[in-house]
């Protein structure tokens, strides 16, 4: 690349500089622009300045004007700097640069020095095992996390023995987890009809329990709280996981409880409470003085309506997970509900007694009698051995 003079502006001087044009250019970023505090340049094709006397239209100049930054001088540096660029020469060569580049790095190294924050050694070596010794910290915490979910997780399973196991399963969490669920509200309140429905859809899955009447949703909650994956947070918007060592026993990341309240109960409360409102077969809706209806509605809502079986009535009758037994009081009827395909001998009971198979709930049944519950009790008993 041939050398060529090249223009530059610095405050009210033009310096010339006979040089070959990428170090032209370094010496304007890397000694004059920097250490003069210059903000900004500007790139002008103005014609060049050869030492034949050829026309400017023949060859590319570039001219930089700087801009001198005063604020970030005191009154001494800026004059000193004033007198610094006086002091440069007109023509700067390859010869004298090596001067000017000096005097300006003296110029930065008074008045614009750079604070080197960078840590020592030992600062580094300080930072290093605070940050090894934190590490360790958390891997000790992780693993007591572990060895007490672990353990919790062995009482439960001693505990819960008619619970189906999640990774004994071959099933989906959410699919362990409505299971079990039914097994415990069967067990926990024998005799009252429980929805408890599985599904999963896209970012999830969901279990859903309806029921009439009956407990109180808090009551409910008590059992299906334990199989929920973890909570939503409204201030970062986000899903956070729980680990749990029920999760055992499946889990879903959305549990919902849904209790309807019949139209009896809602008149029953609003006797009792002697307050003035009608209630309507139909949907069981509430009418009457705005304040009368919520108070009604509040007092039904949380109370529990269920009762206990008296003793030697056979409803919903746990075993070890692998068949229900359940007196439908409602229809009059027998319900068994199967974990896997019960043996040819059971089906042939089942079907030589009355007992009838239902796709819908996925279960056999049969119309109540004395006989039938002594037979079905006898299957769940031989199924459970």
């Amino acid at each position: 690349m041939a050398t060529r003079t090249w223009q530059l502006k610095a405050l009210d001087r033009v310096l010339n500089v006979k040089m070959k044009k990428d170090e032209a250019e370094n010496l304007y970023h890397y000694s004059l622009c920097n250490v003069l505090k210059i903000q900004a340049f500007a790139k002008q094709i103005t014609g060049t300045v050869m030492p034949d006397g050829t026309t400017a239209d023949q060859h590319e100049m570039v001219s930089m004007t700087l801009f001198g930054m005063q604020g970030t001088l005191s009154d001494e540096g800026i004059q000193e700097r004033k007198e610094l660029i006086a002091s440069l020469p007109d023509l700067i060569t390859y010869e004298n640069v090596a001067e000017v580049k000096a005097k300006c790095a003296a110029f930065f190294d008074k008045y614009l020095t750079v604070k080197d924050e960078r840590k020592t050694l030992v600062q580094r070596t300080e930072a290093r095992a605070k940050a090894n010794a934190f590490d360790e910290e958390r891997k000790a915490k992780e693993a007591e996390d572990n060895r007490v979910l672990a353990e919790r997780s062995a009482e439960l399973r001693a505990q819960y023995p008619e619970l189906m196991i999640l990774e004994d399963s071959g099933k989906s969490s959410q699919v362990v987890a409505a299971e079990n669920t039914r097994r415990q509200l069967a067990k926990t309140f024998p005799g009252q009809k429980f929805s408890v429905t599985s599904e999963s859809f896209s970012m999830g899955d969901a279990v859903d329990i309806r029921w009439t009447d009956g407990p109180t949703i808090e009551e409910v909650e008590a059992i299906t709280k334990h199989y929920k994956e973890g909570y939503f947070d409204g201030m970062d918007d986000m899903y956070h996981d729980v680990d749990s060592p029920w999760h055992i026993f499946g889990h879903s990341k959305y549990i919902n409880e849904s209790r309807r309240i019949s139209p009896e109960r809602y008149r029953e409360v609003a006797t009792e409470m002697n307050v003035p409102v009608t209630v309507t077969d139909e949907h069981g809706a509430v009418e009457g003085k705005h304040e009368d209806v919520q108070m009604v509605k509040r007092a039904t809502w949380a109370r529990s309506f269920y009762v206990k079986p008296e003793p030697g009535i056979a409803v919903d009758i746990p075993t070890n997970g692998d068949v229900i037994l359940t007196r439908n009081e409602e229809r009059d009827g027998i319900e068994l509900k199967f974990n896997e395909k019960p043996k040819p001998a059971i089906l042939e009971t089942l079907k030589a007694n009355g007992f009838r198979w239902s796709r819908f709930q996925s279960l056999w049944w049969a119309r109540y009698t004395d006989e039938r519950m002594s037979i079905a009790q006898q299957i769940a008993g031989q199924v459970s051995q």
